[in-house]
């Protein structure tokens, strides 16, 4: 889109639907337009209630926005003059158009705006001089960061290697898992130093499947992501994006983990080498608010077979290297399957939650039925199993 504006720092904001169906409107008065403008502002707004889409909305949009200001204040980086006088200039331009009553230009069609008025009622962020809204972006970013970080917690990322939003996740609490305090402990101290900007090690968490690995992961977000933590998901086949996600989050204020659910290797395939690159060995450091989280059901990651070192001269040579991948975890836990014990400790305080009404000796009965059938006994297993006495 034309830089109508003449905007310099906040000149991507330009590029957002809202402020080009505007634009459009105010241009040709095409009706269509405002009806998409409408339209867009009641979806971002959805399930939220604010007084003023149109003004609350471009408040957002200047909080969220990721330039070379918000990356400086969000160092806390003092902002040379002509990057000042740039800023006040957009910020000059961009309140000029939070002040426009857009419900002017429809028509008399204000029955539809539902709430969309031209003017708070209340003091907002565009009633301020232009040096007060200065002072308040710069300790904004300087506290809560920039960009998509700030108001999201999850991500995965696409075929060009950028980072998308998850909105909806697991909430995963610790108190919801059962056992494995001692891993989870050795998991937590870990995390909290990388939040408070200690030294910290990557993490292997490895054994049987269903015992709690991946609701680990996820309950490390949920109790720390007010504290600035924020979690990247990737998939073995995204391997080569490692460089470009580290540059993302480097130098942010946020903390991240970069989780890799349910890694193993054939021995054909050579994707670990970039995993071990990115872990140890590259001439690119790490980013230190970055942690690298694998899970997987092998300890070594990499399959191998007694074959293996038959058929190559160099074999031991080459097992070497594919096992030296598990080296390179500072930090390694072991998820055993759990004993009689604690899987029924699990079965009676999942019951307990689910108010499942069976006695003691019924419910230990029962549960023993379903994992002679299933032919596992783990967490999930004995989930599935109080998940099964409540349809009945």
């Amino acid at each position: 889109m034309k830089n109508d504006f003449g905007l310099y720092i906040y000149n991507k904001l330009l590029e957002e639907a809202g402020i080009r169906y505007y634009c459009k409107f105010k241009d040709t008065k095409d009706e269509r337009y405002y009806y998409l403008l409408i339209n867009h502002l009641l979806e971002h707004f959805r399930g939220r209630s604010v007084e003023n889409l149109w003004v609350t909305y471009l408040e957002e949009l200047i909080l969220k926005d990721d330039n070379i200001f918000s990356e400086m204040a969000e160092r806390g980086d003092n902002v040379p003059k002509k990057i000042l006088q740039m800023v006040m200039h957009d910020l000059n331009k961009l309140r000029a158009l939070a002040s426009f009553d857009i419900s002017k230009l429809s028509a008399g069609k204000t029955e539809i705006l539902l709430g969309f008025r031209g003017k708070k009622a209340a003091k907002g962020f565009f009633d301020n001089n232009m040096i007060e809204m200065f002072r308040f972006l710069h300790a904004y970013h300087k506290k809560e960061g920039r960009g998509i970080f700030v108001s999201n917690y999850v991500f995965k990322i696409d075929n060009g290697g950028n980072l998308i939003p998850i909105t909806h996740y697991d909430e995963v609490m610790f108190e919801d898992l059962i056992g494995y305090e001692r891993q989870i402990g050795t998991i937590q101290a870990n995390t909290l130093a990388l939040i408070e900007g200690k030294a910290c090690n990557n993490v292997l968490l490895y054994g049987e499947r269903g015992t709690g690995k991946s609701s680990t992961v996820k309950a490390l977000l949920n109790k720390y992501k007010y504290m600035g933590l924020r979690v990247i998901e990737m998939k073995k086949s995204q391997f080569n994006h490692l460089p470009s996600v580290s540059n993302m989050v480097r130098n942010r204020k946020h903390k991240f983990i970069l989780f890799i659910d349910d890694l193993s290797f054939e021995k054909f395939e050579t994707e670990y080498k970039d995993l071990k690159a990115a872990l140890e060995g590259s001439f690119e450091n790490k980013p230190d608010n970055l942690i690298i989280m694998v899970t997987s059901n092998r300890r070594h990651l990499i399959r191998e077979s007694f074959t293996d070192r038959d058929e190559d001269v160099h074999g031991r040579e080459s097992v070497s290297e594919q096992l030296s991948l598990f080296d390179r975890f500072g930090i390694t836990i072991y998820f055993e399957p759990p004993d009689e014990e604690l899987y029924f400790r699990m079965v009676t305080e999942l019951a307990s939650k689910n108010q499942i009404s069976l006695s003691e000796v019924e419910l230990r009965s029962k549960a023993n039925e379903w994992k002679v059938a299933k032919a596992v006994k783990s967490g999930r297993s004995a989930q599935q199993f109080v998940e099964s006495l409540k349809i009945r």
